[in-house]
Order: structure tokens, then C-alpha cells, then sequence
């Protein structure tokens, strides 16, 4: 990893995001950690130089991803970077408060709706993808649907209407394609807190006179755990691949997808070896499980990703192993 990259956010997130100011955040408290973070330049990164931006790619996407997955930040903060990307390159003013990206999706009813969204209370727009177009829609005076996992952050919003945007250009790309990797690279952060937070926690409980890590149940347990955090790891830097606005399509939504199966498995590891701790509010376990979680089922989701890299293996007349290396490989 890049130290030089992330050094200043890293140092932002552990003086203003410790689990105490995540939990503040979630219960309604102000949002002082956007003043600390904005400042920085880091949801700007994104943005061609150009136009004031530091122009990173997904590779240096990565490496912000991680860092904030790895401290539970409960900002937007890499929607926000990737949206002012695509409305910087538009030609479109940015707003100055977080964002949201997401694709509209059609209620039974006919209607459109935005589905459950990581951080859609904190974002002041929403910039939605709706048949081959972004609009820009200003969320002020919409009335939200809680978030399933973060009640007062994420939600939804059940009545959608485009003609109120405030800007409309072209979309190549899906929402749930375009933050794919820089989900899965946060999530790849937060598995490799939750991998740290047990293996400490497993040296420090004594059981039967010895901490319970030298039990080889646990251990075998705990090696899972470990082996699917580096598996999901593995995934999302491969992942994030190419340019934000241009990600290499099978490769971002593998992963997604791997992210998505490793963190289900990983939570329960984890929430196993903690035992009754694991969930209880003074722990901060539950911050990461709940983010994990989110995660999986915002934008492109494991099914979502499964189908169409399958569409993708069986449309392509080779095997899968050569697939798998020309597709999905380095």
C-alpha cells in the first residue's frame, strides 16, 4: 500500500472517527467529520487535475477504499469523489456537501424509486442512473426511508422523480458497475479490522487457563477467517482496475462478488469467536458487521454480479480456466 497516498487520511480517520464519533454519527449527532475530511482533497481525488482534482485512478482508489473500510468511516466519501468526477468531466457544478450514487429501479406500481443506499441521509444529491442518463437530483424536501443497517445514515427513497434533476448527461456506465470496486475495496478494509480486532481478541480471552487462540477448533476457525480476508482482498485490488468512470467491467463486479461471499463468512466467524461481546453497543464488531452487510446488498449485489459474469462465461467460447486468466486475472 501506498503509505504516502493515505497518510493524512489515516491520521484524520484516527483522531475523528473512532467507534465512540461512528456511534454518535449513527445516533444523529453532527456530521463534524466531513469538515475534518473534505479539506483534505480526498472527494476530489477522482477529478481530472484539470479541474481541480488530483486525477487518481481505481488502483489509488484502492488505497483510499481500504483505509476507510479499515476505520468504519461512515461517509460517502468515495461516492462523493466519484460523482464529482463524472459531473466535473459533464461540465456540471458540484455541490459541496457528500453524494450518492445509485441506478433508479421501478417500484410494482410503475413508479420509480431510489433502493436502500449506503449514506443516502448524509448526501445533499443524489446523482441517479436511469436509462443510459445521470440526473442530479437535490434530496432537500424528499421524505427518506430508514436505512435496514443504519437507520439514520442510508435509506431510501420510495418516490423518484426525474424531472425534478438538476442536470441530465449521458451514463455508459451503471451506478452499481461504477462503485462495484471502491465498495469492495472498503469492504476488504473492514474484513481486515474485524480479522484484527479477533485475533486480538482471541490472545486476550482466557478460557480454561489459556487464552482460547490456543485452541485448535479456534484456530482452524480463525485460519478461515484469515484465508478469506486475503481472498477478498485479492479481489477488490484486481477490482479496481482502469479509470473510475471505465472500470474493467468483469473484474469490478468479481470483486464485488467475492467481497460479498468472503464478508457473510467472515462476520460469522467473527461473531463466533466473540461470543456475546460481539454484538453488544460498547463493541465496535457490530459497527463493521453492519457496514459489511450493507455493503453486500447496495448496487450491485452478489446475485447481480453472479449473472452476469456467468452471461459472460457462457458467451465466450473458451474454457474457464483461460476465461477466468484473460477476464478476471492480473
Amino acid at each position: 500500500m501506498d503509505d504516502s497516498l493515505v497518510e493524512g487520511l489515516r491520521s484524520a480517520l484516527a483522531a475523528h472517527c473512532s467507534a465512540e464519533q461512528v456511534r454518535a454519527l449513527e445516533a444523529g449527532g453532527p456530521m463534524a467529520l466531513w469538515q475534518q475530511l473534505e479539506p483534505l482533497g480526498y472527494a476530489d481525488a477522482f477529478m481530472d487535475e484539470a479541474h481541480g482534482g488530483s486525477g487518481l485512478d481505481l488502483a489509488a482508489g484502492f488505497e483510499v477504499g481500504f483505509v476507510l473500510g479499515l476505520h468504519a468511516c461512515p461517509l460517502p466519501l468515495l461516492e462523493t469523489a466519484l460523482a464529482r468526477a463524472l459531473l466535473a468531466a459533464a461540465g456540471v457544478p458540484r455541490p459541496a456537501r457528500p453524494m450518492v450514487l445509485c441506478d433508479a429501479v421501478a417500484t410494482p406500481g410503475g413508479a420509480l424509486a431510489l433502493p436502500q443506499t449506503p449514506g443516502l441521509q448524509l448526501a445533499s444529491h443524489a446523482l441517479v442512473q436511469h436509462q443510459g442518463h445521470w440526473h442530479l437530483l437535490a434530496l432537500a424536501g424528499h421524505t427518506l426511508r430508514a436505512g435496514d443497517y443504519r437507520p439514520r445514515l442510508s435509506g431510501a427513497l420510495d418516490a423518484l422523480v426525474l424531472d425534478q434533476a438538476l442536470a441530465r448527461f449521458p451514463a455508459p456506465h451503471t451506478a452499481g458497475l461504477l462503485t462495484a470496486p471502491l465498495q469492495a475495496a472498503e469492504m476488504a478494509g473492514a474484513m481486515s479490522a474485524v480479522l484484527a480486532m479477533t485475533l486480538a481478541y482471541a490472545q486476550d480471552r482466557r478460557q480454561f487457563g489459556r487464552p482460547i487462540g490456543q485452541f485448535q477448533a479456534l484456530q482452524m476457525e480463525v485460519s478461515a477467517l484469515a484465508e478469506q480476508v486475503a481472498y477478498a482482498g485479492m479481489a477488490a485490488r484486481l477490482g479496481c482496475a482502469g479509470s473510475v468512470a471505465a472500470p474493467s467491467v468483469l473484474r469490478a463486479l468479481n470483486a464485488k462478488l467475492a467481497c460479498c461471499e468472503a464478508a457473510g463468512r467472515v462476520v460469522a466467524i467473527a461473531h463466533a469467536v466473540h461470543g456475546a461481546i460481539g454484538i453488544t453497543e460498547e463493541y465496535a464488531l457490530a459497527i463493521h458487521a453492519r457496514r459489511l452487510h450493507e455493503w453486500r446488498a447496495a448496487g450491485a449485489s452478489a446475485g447481480d454480479c453472479a449473472r452476469a459474469l456467468g452471461r459472460a462465461l457462457l458467451g465466450d467460447a473458451v474454457p474457464v480456466l483461460a476465461f477466468v486468466r484473460g477476464q478476471l486475472g492480473a
